[in-house]
């Protein structure tokens, strides 16, 4: 539950070892409705970051899809530096 948090802030990417391989979609969803979505990113793709808003929502859902082009085997995606800010 994120009841009582004002943000969510992270930077996705698919990870170094890699290369350029891998194809991901990073969503973020937010009591049910989608408030980010990446893109298809691959190993070659810029680390991308994404900040939302939670206030007066109570669940926080994050997803990484196979972005179709190449199978899963190198589809290693991170969530870096993830940070849920609560409180007052």
């Amino acid at each position: 539950s994120v009841t009582g948090c004002t943000a969510f802030t992270t930077d996705v990417g698919v990870d170094d070892e890699v290369g350029s391989n891998g194809s991901v979609i990073f969503q973020v969803w937010v009591d049910g409705t989608k408030q980010y979505d990446s893109g298809l990113m691959t190993g070659a793709t810029a680390t991308k970051t994404a900040t939302l808003t939670l206030s007066g929502n109570t669940e926080l859902r994050l997803v990484i899809t196979d972005g179709g082009t190449n199978g899963i085997n190198s589809d290693h995606g991170d969530w870096a530096a993830a940070k849920i800010t609560c409180g007052s």
